[in-house]
């Protein structure tokens, strides 16, 4: 089946979760294959970007890694989805992650369960990419990064900020329905 190829654009409700073949959908042939060619590099600088300006607070710095990592020799050389799109969703991940431990509000929602139930929806959707790039040897070291560096976010909450325990656990069980939701969406697929 094509749904098993994350580099063959296909109409199926799953090309839902491969923004990188959106562009397939509305333009000709040749320039949705150079639409996705440079979103792969695109979503991998942006990701970085946003990911080490959240933890480093260095607008500089952030710019050139994030240039960095889309431009390194490594990817470079491999220039596949399946390469691109994982570490690009890794970062999309940490920085949901860590909005929702944060409790940080969505800017433009006023009310605070709709900005929970946006983030927990963004963080699935986010997963669900993932899970649908369909190649583990990408796949695998990523999610056991970001499952790491959430246990120490968590740990840096719970130990330095001193996070009410029943706060944690609600903020930890909404990243947990994500991860439900996400898998209820990959097993349909499979």
């Amino acid at each position: 089946s094509l749904a098993l190829q994350p580099e063959i654009p296909f109409k199926d409700w799953s090309t839902v979760f491969r923004p990188q073949t959106w562009s397939f959908l509305v333009l000709p042939v040749e320039y949705a294959f150079a639409f996705k060619w440079w979103l792969l590099m695109f979503m991998v600088m942006v990701s970085c970007y946003f990911f080490t300006l959240r933890v480093l607070h260095k607008k500089v710095f952030s710019i050139l890694l994030g240039i960095a990592a889309g431009l390194s020799p490594f990817l470079l050389w491999w220039y596949q989805t399946a390469v691109f799109v994982c570490i690009a969703y890794g970062f999309w991940m940490l920085i949901l992650g860590m909005r929702i431990m944060n409790d940080e509000p969505v800017t433009f929602v006023k009310n605070k369960r709709y900005s929970d139930t946006l983030h927990i929806l963004a963080l699935a959707f986010v997963a669900t990419c993932l899970g649908l790039v369909l190649y583990p040897p990408f796949q695998i070291p990523i999610v056991i990064v970001a499952v790491l560096f959430m246990v120490g976010y968590v740990l840096h909450k719970r130990f330095n900020e001193q996070l009410d325990l029943k706060l944690l656990a609600r903020r930890v069980g909404f990243i947990a329905i994500a991860a439900v939701i996400a898998g209820i969406i990959g097993g349909g697929f499979i």
